[in-house]
């Protein structure tokens, strides 16, 4: 009963984090915070400690490093700290397997977000100059663990 209510919490701060993200472009601390901590209890029956804290370290890394060395890259930002905060909890939740998982969800997240630029493109005619990264980092981390059997 109590990783359902855990689950069901966790969802709904899903869906605050990418309505607030998709309207003001912000991820707030508060949310991310919680989203971790509930990520932890959700997780701690199943994996150890260290699966759960490397699961967000290694995400937390592998999007630090995008947004270094991505806006170095592009001369401009091409995400923002609140979703290099986000992987973090993120990583909580889904928790380290392999690499190969790591590449496989940024490379999901970041296809997502073109698909929907591309989209937005051809249907609204016009440029976009930013977009919010949450939702696809939430889609992806849903992606992610209905396949491994998670959810």
């Amino acid at each position: 009963m109590g990783r359902d209510v855990t689950l069901l919490i966790i969802v709904v701060i899903f869906i605050l984090i990418s309505i607030i993200d998709i309207k003001k472009k912000i991820i707030p601390n508060t949310l991310v915070i919680i989203l971790g901590i509930l990520s932890y209890f959700y997780n701690c029956i199943n994996f150890t400690l260290e699966d759960i804290f490397l699961g967000g370290c290694v995400y937390l890394t592998a999007f630090s490093l995008i947004y270094g060395y991505g806006s170095d890259f592009l001369k401009k930002e091409c995400l923002g700290f609140g979703d290099v905060k986000l992987s973090f909890s993120l990583g909580i939740l889904m928790t380290y397997t392999t690499l190969l998982d790591v590449v496989f969800f940024i490379n999901m997240t970041f296809s997502l977000a073109l698909l929907y630029y591309v989209l937005v493109m051809i249907l609204k005619k016009h440029k976009i100059e930013e977009i919010p990264l949450g939702p696809f980092l939430i889609i992806s981390t849903i992606v992610k663990l209905l396949n491994r059997g998670l959810l």
